[in-house]
């Protein structure tokens, strides 16, 4: 609803007016008040966007009496579904076969470092920023939970191991690693919400063109015809899906080994 282009110009027409209507009564002036004045221009001015403000009125009931269809609410969220497919993975299955990468450390880790803030969904994570640091420090982070995930105060979010620089082996040099970066750094790139979005989890679609389905199904509403038009929604996006390569779970450094 928030989002909505012609909700935003409807709701802004409408502010619009009242703030100009109000601003204007400030220069009118009646012969009690003095000298009579009537400003002719700014008058016609607020009636034309009181006209326009009636006719998107209007407008506005007929376009949320449209938007507010099951067909239409599970097309939009399928249009958004498919865009977050398209950017989260635009890379088509190729035919030459995937390059197994090497496993996480098998030994306990350094550091398990827990969700401090307040307890929430996982809405998005900066990659780049996690690869820096695991770079930067020598570090091989383990993320725990997926976007879309829900971490309560406290639990763990990340595991640590330490490497140490293949420079400093056999230097005597034990202490040569930096401390690494403080718990606040690791998890900082880890955005935490009160409820799942679609910047970078496209799943949240699947999730709520089920539900949709799942209500129409329930014996208090049992509407098939809505259960139809979300299984086809879904038909469309599995078969999008289907025909994407999935992004590895795991990154590698310049070396090829875990970061």
């Amino acid at each position: 609803f928030l989002r909505d282009r012609v909700n935003q110009s409807v709701l802004g027409l409408f502010v619009a007016t009242f703030l100009y209507s109000l601003l204007l009564l400030r220069d009118v002036r009646t012969p009690t008040d003095g000298t009579a004045f009537v400003p002719a221009i700014a008058v016609t001015v607020a009636y034309g966007l009181l006209v326009a403000s009636v006719a998107a009125f209007v407008y506005y009931i007929h376009h949320m009496a449209q938007a507010i269809r099951a067909g239409s609410v599970l097309r939009s969220v399928g249009n958004e579904t498919r865009a977050a497919i398209e950017r989260l993975y635009p890379q088509g299955i190729a035919d030459e076969p995937e390059v197994p990468v090497p496993a996480l450390p098998d030994r306990d880790p350094e550091w398990v470092i827990a969700l401090e803030r307040t307890a929430g969904v996982i809405t998005t994570v900066d990659d780049g920023r996690l690869l820096a640091l695991a770079r930067d420090h020598r570090l091989v982070i383990e993320l725990l939970h997926v976007v879309g995930d829900f971490v309560p105060h406290g639990a763990p979010l990340l595991r640590v191991w330490g490497r140490d620089d293949p420079a400093d082996e056999g230097s005597g040099h034990e202490g040569s690693r930096d401390e690494g970066p403080s718990p606040g750094d690791l998890a900082g790139p880890i955005e935490i919400g009160i409820e799942r979005t679609m910047t970078q989890d496209a799943a949240f679609g699947f999730r709520q063109i089920v539900d949709i389905a799942e209500r129409a199904l329930s014996p208090g509403i049992n509407d098939p015809t809505t259960a139809l038009q979300a299984v086809d929604e879904l038909h469309d996006l599995l078969r999008r899906l289907a025909t994407r390569r999935i992004p590895s779970p795991v990154r590698l450094d310049e070396g090829g080994d875990v970061i």
